[in-house]
């Protein structure tokens, strides 16, 4: 999908013309003024307010999320994330940075832990009988830790349990390629089978209509944008 932004070309006495949002790095509000930093080094600006941007879906498909007050970020084009001062670089020669809120760092986070290449990861978990085997972890809904010990609830509807601490998972990059992230402080959750989102309770369901007696995951506070994006992103 392409769309296009009328703008004014700064190397050109003010001219109008096009440009791609996909070629651009972040957006951002100066003295009232949009301004569109590209990748090819230019600051073009527009007679746009910030807020017309918030409820778009073709900029959130772009990976373009406001992060700031004052700016809209590409995600696919951020080198680093200096999370102690709020600050990410973009991939470009010169020394291009977009400030980050605070309320956004762990929206921030987990976005830029998803990785897009397909993965396998199997893990060593203990049946009911007490026999050890491997199950696919990317056919888990949920993992999550009860009493100390974590579980595996997979599609099969069995759970399973292995002799490990949750925190063992927090540094995978083999999970969040499967699209398996933390959205609380004890539990795992694969974003492939969430179907439901209750937005009031923070707690999802893997079920369209959950029930009382339905599986259910816990969202921290601080990640429920996230989930509400990225539910949001699937429904497009």
């Amino acid at each position: 999908m392409t769309l296009l932004t009328l703008v004014y070309d700064p190397a050109e006495n003010g001219q109008l013309t096009n440009l791609k949002f996909e070629d651009i790095l972040y957006i951002e509000s100066v003295n009232r003024i949009i301004t569109y930093h590209h990748k090819n080094g230019k600051i073009y600006t527009a007679p746009h307010k910030l807020e017309d941007f918030e409820k778009s879906i073709a900029l959130k498909k772009m990976r373009l999320f406001r992060l700031d007050h004052r700016n809209f970020v590409k995600l696919t084009a951020i080198k680093t994330y200096d999370k102690k001062n709020g600050i990410v670089q973009f991939n470009t020669a010169n020394n291009t940075f977009a400030h980050i809120a605070e309320k956004n760092s762990a929206f921030l986070s987990l976005s830029l832990d998803i990785i897009e290449e397909p993965a396998a990861l199997f893990a060593l978990v203990i049946k009911e009988d007490k026999e050890l085997m491997n199950i696919n972890i990317k056919d888990c809904f949920k993992i999550e830790s009860v009493n100390r010990i974590v579980t595996y609830h997979h599609l099969n509807g069995c759970i399973y349990s292995a002799p490990q601490k949750l925190r063992d998972f927090s540094l995978s990059r083999i999970l969040s390629s499967l699209g398996i992230v933390r959205l609380d402080h004890r539990n795992f959750v694969n974003l492939n089978y969430i179907r439901f989102y209750d937005v009031q309770e923070g707690v999802v369901y893997f079920e369209k209509e959950p029930k009382l007696c339905s599986q259910k995951a816990h969202v921290a506070a601080k990640n429920r944008f996230f989930i509400e994006t990225h539910l949001q992103l699937k429904e497009v």
